[in-house]
């Protein structure tokens, strides 16, 4: 669920995010209430510190991954306040969850859901969360109620958030993705990103970069700002776990017409919906994973899409990847590849392509220029060995009975 279809669906604010806000701030006001010397201080703090942290690492100024991953914090740590003995860790970590829980929610109440609703409308969601946060200030010890103990309350938010928590990550499943994978790459690489500011910020458009890892996918999904639907091939999502996070992500799988032409058509349609709708959608036009580095000839499916959709497309060159244990330059030898942390990993993005006479060939000539300047900038290995379209010593496309992760 994107920010705009809850704007959709919470025009007069009373959806659930404002619900959810109005329970974690009640539920902060009665924790704090129920000690006989309150830490204002630590609580403030907790606040300022989420606040910074959320202003420091999401991509927008609403990141809506912070409410599931959030609410998830506050009923772990529910559980720990009630079995603690010395709660100040457990409460300072609640009150600094429960604040990135409400932080994309608050925001969002302050945006309108349309151009003709009223100014007062579109704020009423605030006005209600600061109503419920100054209620539960005001209901403290002595005061309007006499609360039971901390760890009684504490033993409340657990079921409650736990439920929040699930409730909100199948709503917004794509946004958690996007917001643990950056921290993980973010950990684990050293990622740099250059011509981020050529993306399209609004309405759907079609990023094409070359596939030379299995988290491609998730390495430009960070530097867009947006969560986008990704294509992927049906062999890795036909069932189980696996599957339901990838459908549950707006993934679209696809298969070659050889193995599956329903589920071929099927994809083909989905891409044109998720386009038509104002989604960017990431493919590798390639159509499989290389196994030699070279970038392979692009498959004709990127050109029907292009033409049914009439969208830009925008090149993206992944470099430092190949030859890690995620890509398949050792295949199966995972002793071999490079276990390495902190890999350096770069991204070029090439001017957007408008559908007016887009080829695959001139998709393939952005594709090898944005990997020349990539490397030619910051002094990454020969562009041959990454870009050449002809490889001499490995193969130029894989058989029909391999992946076909792009039509």
């Amino acid at each position: 669920m994107s920010e705009a279809e809850i704007l959709d669906q919470d025009n007069i604010g009373l959806g659930w995010p404002w619900a959810g806000v109005a329970l974690v701030l009640i539920y902060l006001g009665a924790l704090v209430a129920s000690l006989e010397s309150p830490p204002l201080g630590l609580v403030v703090g907790a606040v300022a510190a989420a606040a910074i942290v959320y202003q420091l690492t999401s991509r927008t100024d609403v990141d809506l991954g912070y409410i599931p991953v959030g609410s998830a914090g506050l009923a772990v740590l529910s559980a720990g306040l009630h079995f603690a003995d010395e709660p100040a860790v457990f409460l300072f970590g609640t009150v600094f969850c429960g604040t990135l829980a409400c932080l994309p929610a608050a925001i969002l109440g302050q945006k309108r859901a349309a151009p003709g609703v009223p100014g007062w409308v579109a704020n009423l969601g605030g006005g209600l969360i600061c109503l419920c946060g100054i209620a539960a200030l005001l209901v403290t010890r002595g005061r309007l109620v006499d609360w039971p103990p901390l760890s009684t309350i504490s033993l409340v938010g657990i079921p409650l958030f736990a439920a929040l928590a699930c409730y909100s990550f199948s709503q917004l499943i794509s946004h958690v993705f996007m917001l643990v994978g950056r921290f993980v790459l973010r950990v684990v690489y050293r990622i740099t990103f250059e011509g981020v500011e050529k993306i399209p910020a609004e309405g759907g458009f079609l990023t094409c970069s070359n596939h030379v890892s299995y988290i491609d996918w998730l390495i430009i999904g960070i530097a867009l700002q947006r969560p986008y639907r990704m294509v992927g091939d049906h062999v890795y999502v036909s069932d189980g776990l696996l599957r339901w996070v990838f459908l549950g992500a707006g993934g679209i799988p696809i298969a070659s017409a050889r193995e599956d032409e329903a589920l071929l058509k099927e994809g083909f349609r989905k891409i044109s919906e998720a386009l038509a709708q104002g989604h960017a959608v990431g493919l590798h036009p390639e159509g499989y994973m290389t196994r030699t580095g070279y970038l392979q000839p692009i498959r004709p499916g990127v050109e029907r899409i292009v033409a049914q959709s009439s969208v830009s497309v925008v090149p993206a060159f992944i470099d430092g990847m190949y030859g890690s244990f995620l890509s398949r330059k050792y295949g199966r030898s995972l002793g071999k590849a490079d276990w390495s942390f902190r890999r350096r990993v770069s991204v070029r993005f090439g001017e957007p392509i408008s559908p007016e006479g887009f080829s695959k060939e001139l998709l393939e000539e952005k594709l090898v220029e944005a990997g020349a300047i990539r490397e030619s900038d910051l002094g990454l290995e020969s562009r041959s060995k990454h870009v050449n379209v002809t490889p001499t010593d490995g193969p130029t496309q894989s058989p029909p009975s391999e992946e076909a992760e792009a039509p």
